[in-house]
């Protein structure tokens, strides 16, 4: 009995493994980086990076993120995207300081 027992919590063990580690590979993807909210006037935000409190926004049921980089931004830096499901807000994701910025000025220059 014993045995089976072990059998089993190793079968659910390695289950419950197999299908979190997307889940986990996405959101340690997105820790570190640097993102802020582009539906918000660029005057009222600014990049922030991303830790334990945003990732955990982020990573929610309000959010729907796409890890694909697209380069269709206004200053052509890759960019995931993070979109609540309300469609109230919409993160650009940037893997630099540098890039966020940027992407940040050249929005806030384009909407003068």
């Amino acid at each position: 009995m014993l045995k089976r027992f072990i059998i089993l919590l190793a079968v659910l063990t390695g289950f419950f493994l197999a299908h979190a580690h997307p889940v986990i590979s996405a959101e340690n993807s997105l820790m570190g980086k640097f993102t802020f909210n582009w539906y918000v006037e660029p005057s009222k935000t600014r990049c922030a990076r991303i830790g334990h409190a945003l990732m955990a926004k982020l990573s929610s049921a309000k959010f729907h993120c796409d890890f694909t980089p697209h380069t269709n931004t206004a200053s052509g830096a890759a960019a995931s995207l993070c979109s609540s499901t309300d469609g109230n807000s919409e993160y650009m994701i940037f893997s630099t300081l540098a890039a966020c910025e940027n992407e940040h000025e050249t929005q806030a220059a384009n909407e003068e």
